[in-house]
């Protein structure tokens, strides 16, 4: 991996950088954009409409430096006005008389045509047809630093090409070349070339997807893991439990057991539904690895989801033997974990990537579980890939539903697919509906504050955008202080705060800490509530914008609520109202959402809202079953 470093970038923006999980040039280069604008319409200036996005040359014949900046172009058939906001850090660029060309969104102001904030600015007459790229926003930072910087990665990247196994099987199946597709999919061509890049970014995807599963599967066969016929104390322990274990569960233990007591190590992956009890099997998997004298290590993406992992299961097994480790970790505390681990006395650890870390040294390790292993990068899929050298068994746990009928195509014969779909005993299907006006939903919500529960509100972006294209999104900044200022008014006992992923994370982690006391009512945050936040007290969910929102990532949503048998309520708040929305009202099941889901989107075309470069691979194989296949037919009969 080449660090950042090495296109010039600071400490302080590598940790910007890395809340976006690019820790390398390579993943900087794979940052592609979520959607693309189309400027290859040149537009004469009397033909303009409200709302077109295109581009136009002109004359400049007006200079204005007041509150706000602006320009007065002239092509001939007409005026415009181009205005900036809060000024023009190149505005000395411009004089009377010279030709400019300039992109973006049109609008009208009294009857006159304007463009404010040209998304591109270019002198003289721009003949390219050009497809502008645009990326998620990365908290402190600027569009062009981030532009830069991803040219500098594509130029790295394109300097340091060697060439490998994975290029030649993509020539062979006559795919555009790695470094040039990374060019495209930045800087599309032409529609035609973009879909040829956007294949060869797929197939990078799932040729690595696929590249692990068989390499964990040959690394399995050359090693033998000490058989776990022990269960006492697992079947103790199951029946100590305060509930009973679904069906799914139960089954869902004895096939991990069964797979744990064989001495070829266990590969599997537990797929469930929202809120079906995954962590519970995954803890009495530990707690028989522990009574074989076996460690366990358990890894989550993010420190949100780690420390709801170690508080569940400190909870219903009791602390000892039970460490949470992040990178927070410091001096003694981290030196205490360690000295534990290498002499056995911590059996269990949870953590982030930090459990990666080569200082770690087990006495006997014998189980790894990694929940949602596809948000992990390259380098950290890397590291676990050692693990399976050791003998450890290994699970893979997600709560994107995988019906089992996909999940075969998928994976194949390389792992064991465990799938659990029976609810806990009490649970209610949660109430959805699509709602919109903001007042009624928040009185909504505080019906159900008043009965005693708690409710989240999630919006898609931290704080308000200037762009014109989103003035209709709302912000964590701006929902927060439209429910303080309701609460305020109409219930001023009660109390709002927000969540986000720019805040530290111990910050988050305090105010969640305040909402799960209940000393928070209501929260409102980004997505960061989508995994590891679990407060039974909450029953209701709003998300804004559901419509800007993908179904797995709503249905994910919908699960925060109802979790200790009480009735959820889940509000989607849209202006408008799809099948996607329609789906979620119809369908409670995960698994059907997953169906669904497949169904209703197609492979996408170059001005897709959500591109390739984000979608999970599973999800990428399924969209691609052809490609999918190809590939991993080539690791079928290289084994």
């Amino acid at each position: 991996m080449i660090p950042l470093s090495k296109i010039q970038v600071s400490p302080v923006k590598e940790k910007q950088f890395e809340k976006k999980h690019i820790t390398c040039v390579e993943e900087l280069a794979t940052f592609f954009p979520r959607k693309y604008q189309d400027f290859r319409t040149k537009k004469k200036i009397k033909d303009l409409m409200d709302g077109d996005v295109c581009r136009i040359d002109g004359v400049v014949t007006h200079i204005y430096d007041n509150a706000k900046f602006s320009l007065q172009l002239d092509d001939g058939s007409g005026y415009i006005y181009i205005t900036w906001f809060g000024g023009c850090f190149f505005k000395d660029s411009f004089e009377r008389g010279a030709l400019w060309t300039f992109c973006g969104k049109i609008s009208f102001y009294n009857g006159q045509p304007q463009m404010v904030q040209p998304v591109m600015v270019c002198q003289g007459e721009n003949k390219l047809a050009h497809i502008h790229p645009c990326y998620s926003k990365i908290t402190g930072m600027s569009d062009k630093y981030l532009s830069e910087k991803i040219r500098a990665s594509l130029s790295v990247m394109a300097a340091t090409a060697s060439w490998t196994e994975k290029d030649a099987v993509a020539k062979a199946m006559g795919l555009m070349e790695r470094v040039a597709a990374y060019q495209e999919m930045h800087q599309p061509s032409s529609e035609d070339s973009w879909k040829k890049a956007s294949r060869r970014m797929n197939f990078e995807q799932i040729y690595d997807f696929y590249e692990a599963l068989f390499k964990r599967r040959q690394n399995k066969a050359f090693v033998r893991a000490k058989p776990m016929f022990k269960r006492e104390v697992m079947d103790a322990f199951i029946k100590s439990l305060p509930f009973d274990l679904t069906v799914d569960q139960s089954k869902a233990v004895e096939s991990i057991y069964n797979g744990m007591n064989q001495e070829m190590p266990l590969n599997a992956l537990v797929s469930g539904d929202v809120g079906c009890g995954k962590t519970a099997v995954a803890l009495i998997a530990a707690l028989c690895a522990r009574e074989n004298g076996g460690q366990t290590i358990i890894m989550a993406p993010t420190l949100v989801l780690a420390k709801q992992h170690y508080d569940e299961m400190s909870k219903l097994a009791g602390s000892d033997g039970i460490a949470l480790l992040t990178s927070e970790a410091k001096g003694k505390a981290r030196k205490k974990i360690l000295a534990g681990l290498a002499d056995g006395s911590i059996s269990i650890l949870i953590g982030t990537h930090a459990v990666l870390s080569p200082e770690l040294q087990f006495r006997n390790l014998a189980l790894s579980i990694v929940d949602e292993e596809h948000r992990f990068g390259a380098a950290q899929k890397a590291l676990l890939s050692e693990f399976d050298k050791t003998g450890a068994h290994h699970l893979s746990m997600t709560a994107t539903p995988i019906p089992r009928s996909y999940a075969s195509s998928v994976y194949g014969d390389c792992l064991d697919i465990i799938t659990i779909q029976t609810m806990p005993k009490g649970r209610k299907t949660v109430i959805t509906t699509v709602d919109h006006k903001r007042p009624d939903v928040y009185q909504k919500l505080l019906e159900q504050v008043k009965l005693g529960h708690q409710a989240y509100i999630v919006c898609p972006f931290i704080e308000d955008s200037e762009s014109e294209r989103f003035k209709d999104v709302l912000s964590v900044k701006t929902v927060v202080d439209e429910v303080q200022q309701f609460l305020h008014d109409n219930a001023p006992m009660y109390k709002a705060d927000s969540i986000s992923g720019d805040m530290k994370q111990k910050d988050v982690l305090a105010v969640i800490d305040q909402f799960a006391r209940n000393e928070i009512q209501i929260l409102v945050s980004t997505t960061i509530v989508e995994v590891g936040v679990n407060v039974p007290n909450a029953t209701a969910i709003a998300v804004m914008n559901a419509d800007r929102f993908g179904l797995a990532a709503l249905h994910q949503l919908r699960g925060r609520v109802g979790r200790k048998g009480d009735q959820g309520y889940c509000c989607l708040v849209s202006d408008t109202s799809n099948e996607k929305l329609a789906a979620m009202t119809m369908f409670p099941s995960g698994f059907k959402i997953a169906e669904v889901d497949l169904q209703l989107r197609g492979p996408g075309d170059i001005l897709g809202s959500e591109q390739t470069g984000d979608s999970k691979v599973v999800d990428m194989i399924l969209r691609y079953p052809k490609l999918a296949a190809a590939i991993r037919n080539y690791f079928q009969t290289k084994e």
